[in-house]
C-alpha cells in the first residue's frame, strides 16, 4: 500500500509498505569472477627475457589466470604442468634452441593451445607456426589478441 499526509507550509510524506522476505541465496558467480575472465587458466609462459616474464604475469594474474614462467625450453619441459595453454617466444637466446622446438616439446606434453610469440616478420614463419600446431602472435602482442587467444 502506498499513503501520504500533506500539511500546508510543512511539506508531504509518502510512505510505502512492502512485505518482508528473507535474503535471496548468493550466486554462484561473485562479481569479482566477472572482472577476471580466465580465472583458473594455468598458462605456461616461455622467454628468455625476465622483464616480459614479469609483465605477462601481472597481467594474467589481473585477469584471474595463473602464469608459469620458463626461461629455456629445458625449463619449460621442466615445469609442472598440466597447462590449460603456453605462450612461447620464438628467439629463445643463442644457446638456446627456438621457440618452434619447444612447441613440439610441449604438444608432445599435452599442451594443446599454444601461441608463438614474436617480432619475426620472416615469411612462411606463420605457415611454420601452424605446421607445429602453434597460432602466431605478432610483438607487441595486443592484451585483446591474447585475452582472445587464451578464451578459443
Amino acid at each position: 500500500p502506498l499513503s501520504l499526509a500533506s500539511h500546508v507550509g510543512r511539506g508531504t510524506t509518502f510512505r510505502v509498505a512492502v512485505p518482508r522476505v528473507s535474503a535471496a541465496p548468493e550466486p554462484d558467480v561473485t562479481p569479482d569472477d566477472l572482472r577476471l575472465p580466465l580465472i583458473g587458466l594455468r598458462v605456461l609462459c616461455v622467454d628468455n627475457e625476465p622483464a616480459i616474464l614479469d609483465a605477462l604475469t601481472a597481467l594474467l594474474d589481473r585477469w584471474g589466470a595463473q602464469a608459469v614462467t620458463a626461461r629455456s625450453v629445458d625449463e619449460a619441459r621442466a615445469a609442472v604442468g598440466p597447462f590449460d595453454a603456453a605462450l612461447v617466444d620464438l628467439h629463445l637466446g643463442d644457446d638456446e634452441p627456438d621457440g618452434l622446438a619447444a612447441v613440439d616439446r610441449l604438444r608432445a606434453q599435452g599442451v594443446r593451445r599454444i601461441a608463438l610469440v614474436t617480432a619475426d616478420t620472416r615469411d612462411g614463419l606463420k605457415e611454420k607456426a601452424a605446421a607445429a600446431g602453434a597460432v602466431l602472435l605478432p610483438k607487441p602482442v595486443k592484451p585483446a589478441a591474447l585475452k582472445a587467444f587464451l578464451r578459443s
